[in-house]
């Protein structure tokens, strides 16, 4: 790819005397051979194409702009101080977490909102933590979470809203986990729940001021950056062709290269792995999405159950629907995604269903069918991993409980032949980068022990491909940690070291790099290690508990003690630190 767009690019230097029209069919042209699109190929796919905002789209196309705002993607983020959400707190909600004995309460305050975390013992308060919530995740159709921002961090809010039941409860995972208002909200999570989001290069978790370019997912999430379009428009620059290449129009795109927009963000619960060199915001409306994010699945077994949490299109395509629609039918086959449907929704998604089918079709008796298609072909399914949440599995069946057609076991390649490589590109061959399924198998295995030899054997493929690759370094130190003899030991703590200087961000690497320097009676270099690990990650609790403690052991106790301030600065409600620190500060006045 990059060969390919360096060779363009000489190309049109050499090109510099001819006509623009010329110049510009030859980058449509060489853009097609870029992107393996072919016909239907855009000339804003590019990364150096400029996104401009949807309310500059609106300026042109307001109808259409303000049917989208009313749509569940326009309504995806908000700020947390708008006047729906001060509604849903009339007066202070507070919840109690029988399992860590604590209290988490939402309350506002004139115009802003704010959830704590509190405990008490019997001798009154042991800790409180407030934080104002910034932004709002989520319609509103299931329900809304919240996100704090500590410093230039991102983090996800305690209690939730829940739609459905009109109340309040804990964030999805929060009835177990002790993640306070430590739970980070990463790059990969806010690229498809906002418009732009402006992360911090190297630093996970972290963003730049202002953290959104635009909050609600927006017209350029799914059109490509919109500067050429404006630009060629706002002069009237003449419209070649049969359509305006100036950017992406998904209906005018092969039926797979319009669906890979709509999967980006709507299948996810396998495993999505970004491509070498590549980050979530790479991806471009009209490209392969395979260039940027690669997305596998174990294959199908039979009898097996799949939440319809972001299986939407997997589910699609194993629909009989699909299958002999010879690629006609996609995503936006039934949906719009400039109109939300509203009352009458089962009349609208029923004509959808009668564009391939007629009346006749229903073997149902008229006179108890009802004309709710999707209600009898399309299941509504509790989600297991949020509560209080439904959605609608994609996979169109005859009747409820229909096992799995058969092309749901025969999804594998004979390149690939234990992973469904769900967005591969069709007609290409299922050749992955050793990199790009290590970090897959890296995924799965913990949860699919099977994989282990799997992920064994492409570590070393990687390692001969990718030798410096800080990943591979960091699964090749652990892979020896895991054989715990002193060789390997030996070989785990070179491996670390040459990670961390390639430039992990895994918090891990650099304790575990450090609890090795200690042992072999290198303290001072550990706790270098230690510090320099809290920088990349500053919310990984366990690093800065073993710095505490190794300065302790150091006699360093001044540095201790401001390491345990930092930890509980970041954590609170980390009774273990909390008591640690009252004995360093009792010592110290001794």
């Amino acid at each position: 790819m990059t060969v390919m767009r360096g060779s363009a690019a000489s190309f049109l230097t050499a090109m510099a005397g001819l006509s623009c029209r010329i110049i510009v069919v030859a980058l449509v042209a060489i853009s097609g051979i870029c992107t393996g699109a072919g016909e239907g190929t855009f000339r804003n796919t590019t990364k150096d194409t400029a996104y401009v905002g949807s309310n500059v789209c609106a300026g042109c196309h307001p109808s259409i702009f303000e049917n989208y705002r009313k749509t569940g993607m326009g309504r995806s983020m908000t700020s947390a101080s708008n006047p729906a959400e001060l509604a849903k707190i009339p007066k202070p909600v507070t919840l109690r977490n029988e399992e860590l004995n604590r209290y988490f309460s939402v309350f506002r305050e004139n115009d802003a909102i704010f959830q704590s975390e509190y405990e008490n013992d019997s001798s009154g308060e042991v800790f409180r933590t407030t934080r104002k919530l910034e932004f709002v995740i989520g319609s509103g159709t299931n329900g809304t979470t919240y996100l704090v921002k500590r410093g230039d961090s991102l983090f996800e809010a305690p209690l939730s809203y829940y739609a459905r039941i009109g109340s309040w409860g804990f964030s999805p995972g929060y009835e177990m986990e002790d993640a306070g208002f430590s739970r980070p909200i990463q790059t990969g999570c806010l690229s498809c729940h906002s418009g732009r989001v402006d992360p911090v290069p190297n630093r996970p978790g972290a963003y730049r001021d202002p953290v959104f370019r635009e909050l609600a997912i927006g017209c350029e999430n799914c059109h490509g950056p919109g500067q050429l379009h404006v630009n060629e428009r706002s002069r009237k620059v003449p419209v070649t062709g049969k359509l305006d290449d100036s950017i992406v129009n998904p209906a005018k795109l092969p039926g797979w290269l319009a669906d890979n927009i709509c999967m980006n963000c709507h299948q996810g619960t396998a495993a999505r792995i970004l491509q070498p060199g590549k980050e979530y915001l790479d991806f471009r409306p009209g490209t392969p999405l395979d260039e940027t994010v690669a997305i596998f699945e174990p294959p199908a077994q039979p009898g097996a159950t799949v939440s319809p949490l972001l299986e939407h299109y997997s589910m699609m395509t194993l629909s009989k629907c699909y299958r002999e629609s010879n690629g006609r039918l996609s995503c936006t086959t039934c949906h719009d995604p400039h109109v939300q449907p509203r009352s009458e929704s089962a009349s609208y998604f029923r004509s959808k269903c009668l564009g391939c089918h007629t009346a006749a079709s229903c073997k149902v008796p008229a006179g108890t069918r009802g004309d709710d298609c999707a209600g009898c072909h399309m299941s509504k399914e509790n989600v297991s991993q949020i509560a209080h949440s439904v959605l609608t599995n994609h996979r169109i069946t005859s009747r409820n409980g229909q096992s799995l057609p058969k092309e749901a076991f025969q999804r594998t390649t004979e390149e690939l032949p234990d992973l469904v490589h769900l967005n591969r590109i069709p007609g290409k061959k299922d050749k992955v980068p050793a990199i790009t399924l290590l970090r897959a198998y890296g995924e799965l295995v913990s949860s699919q022990p099977q994989y282990g030899r799997r992920y064994v054997e492409t570590l070393q493929e990687a390692a001969k491909t990718n030798p410096d690759d800080p990943a591979v370094l960091s699964a090749l130190a652990w892979l020896e940690v895991g054989k715990n003899t002193p060789e390997s030991n030996s070989k785990a703590m070179d491996y670390l070291g040459r990670a961390i200087q390639s430039g992990s961000l895994l918090a891990n690497d650099f304790e575990k790099r450090a609890e090795q320097l200690n042992q072999a009676g290198r303290a001072p270099e550990a706790i270098e290690v230690l510090k320099r690990g809290i920088l990349v990650d500053p919310y990984h609790q366990r690093s800065y508990k073993a710095l505490a403690l190794l300065c302790i052991a150091e006699k360093r106790y001044e540095e201790a003690v401001q390491v345990m301030r930092q930890e509980l600065d970041a954590f609170p409600q980390d009774s273990f630190m909390r008591n640690l620190l009252k004995k360093a500060e009792a010592a110290s006045r001794r």
